[in-house]
């Protein structure tokens, strides 16, 4: 999704880590890796890109909270 969006808007990933003060390689592992990143670093990724970042909360069909199971030890 992220590599989508740089391609998008014709940016090269050089150009990307200029901007955010970091390394070609970096990119690289932001858009082919993307695990555990920061949200400061994808909203970053985005305003470069003139995008806006949005995080939305969706209900999954078919789920049933069990709070027993969900915080035993």
């Amino acid at each position: 999704m992220l590599k989508q969006a740089r391609k998008e808007t014709g940016l090269t990933q050089e150009e990307i880590a200029l901007a955010m003060h970091t390394k070609k390689s970096a990119i690289s592992r932001i858009e082919n890796h993307a695990q555990d990143i920061k949200l400061s670093t994808l909203q970053a990724f985005a305003h470069i890109m003139g995008k806006e970042l949005k995080i939305q909360l969706v209900y999954r069909e078919h789920y049933s909270f069990q709070a027993k199971t969900f915080f035993q030890e």
